[in-house]
């Protein structure tokens, strides 16, 4: 026999009052129905973020730049101040 936790409860309960809100809509466009599908489309909107992130936006893009240790951008930094260093000379010189 299975042994339920309240955790299971709590899912069911929140499962069968989610179904009954979307079905009264049958009854005409109420406030229980609008709630249920904003919170389910906001629900989805946090899913997909969520596996976006996790499948395409850290490995794709965070990750090469944390493994490289920014050396693009400190490479970049060393140069623009390199060239701000001999303009401030130029400018001291004038």
């Amino acid at each position: 026999m299975t042994e339920f936790t309240t955790l299971d409860l709590v899912g069911t309960i929140t499962a069968a009052l989610l179904t009954v809100m979307v079905l009264s809509y049958l009854l005409g466009d109420n406030i229980f129905f609008r709630f249920a599908v904003y919170l389910f489309i906001g629900v989805t909107a946090g899913y997909a973020g969520s596996i976006a992130w996790h499948n395409v936006i850290w490995p794709g893009l965070i990750d090469p730049l944390v493994s490289q240790e920014l050396a693009g951008v400190s490479t970049a930094l060393q140069h623009c101040c390199c060239h701000c260093a001999l303009v401030a000379d130029h400018i001291a010189l004038a």
